[in-house]
């Protein structure tokens, strides 16, 4: 017994020798810190938008029938040509054995751009048919659906950007001429109807065409893209309080140049890392430098 209550004596006077670990300095602390660079959120007035797809038409087409039935012996224009009212575009003659006719002209009746036809030299053709299509593509009509929970920001007269993917790098100003009075049964749509000029050509009947309406102002928190972190659907992004990281979850909104929108634990002028979030967790300390001199094992 008595050994043994000199071996704790011993280990206890042993211990008693060891020093604690001395506390780290302000200096080693930081040594340790996440390089990271940061920048400001900002609460700004963003213009939110409304998109809708539309569909290209031209804005009046007539279709062009024989005065009888015949042959076709004449074809002077195609798909694609530009004719005056009153050009003759074919020539047909009836084709009765033992009669003789005279060949009759298919006229232009408007001016405009062939957009069909349906005729070659020795088809038959006759006044059920039309032979040839004539549009006006110097205006172009587009159809867009409107869903009726968005009726209340597209009215009659409301201004539009419309851009596609034939023409990426231009926009063309619309405006709405007129809504259709009924809505579809089944989708719950109703139709926008939009008149564009189309001077320079960069539409054609059929394409399918992004309308966007700005339909109101509001003050909303954007961050630069880079601050964003995305798994999955998911995003989010890291904030710097008192020296440390902090992972806050946020929901997308409009991207207004090289900023998004953000709905979330955001205020005006909180800091929010744009490099160095892949070395980061929730509550890792953080020291805050130039881009210049951050790691590039610590970028993105």
């Amino acid at each position: 017994m008595k050994h043994v209550f000199l071996l704790i004596i011993v280990f206890g006077l042993a211990a008693c020798g060891k020093k604690s670990p001395a506390p780290e300095n302000p200096a080693q602390i930081e040594k340790k810190a996440i390089a990271v660079r940061t920048a400001p959120a900002n609460l700004k007035s963003v213009a939110e938008s409304l998109t809708l797809y539309g569909e290209t038409a031209p804005l009046w087409s007539v279709k062009v029938f024989p005065n009888g039935a015949g042959k076709i012996i004449e074809k002077n224009n195609n798909i694609g040509d530009r004719v005056e009212r009153g050009t003759i575009l074919a020539k047909i003659i009836q084709d009765i054995p033992g009669m003789d006719f005279s060949p009759s002209a298919i006229e232009a009746p408007v001016a405009g751009i062939i957009t069909s036809c349906r005729i070659e030299i020795g088809s038959e053709a006759g006044p059920q048919q039309p032979v040839y299509e004539i549009s006006n593509l110097d205006s172009i009509k587009i159809n867009a659906r409107v869903l009726e929970s968005q009726l209340s920001a597209i009215k009659q007269g409301s201004t539009c950007r419309i851009s596609g993917e034939a023409f990426p790098e231009q926009t063309i100003k619309a405006r709405v001429s007129k809504i259709y009075p009924q809505m579809d049964a089944q989708s719950k749509t109703a139709i926008a109807e939009m008149c564009v000029d189309n001077s320079r050509g960069l539409l054609m009947p059929g394409m399918t065409v992004r309308c966007e309406f700005r339909t109101r102002t509001v003050e909303a928190v954007t961050v630069p893209l880079d601050a964003i972190v995305r798994s999955g659907l998911r995003a989010s992004l890291y904030k710097v309080i008192d020296g440390k990281a902090r992972f806050i979850s946020v929901q997308l909104g409009k991207i207004d140049g090289a900023e998004v929108v953000v709905k979330g634990d955001v205020s005006d002028g909180d800091l929010v890392v744009v490099y160095g979030q892949n070395f980061l967790q929730d509550g890792a300390a953080v020291r805050i430098v130039n881009e210049s001199n951050i790691p590039a094992t610590s970028k993105n």
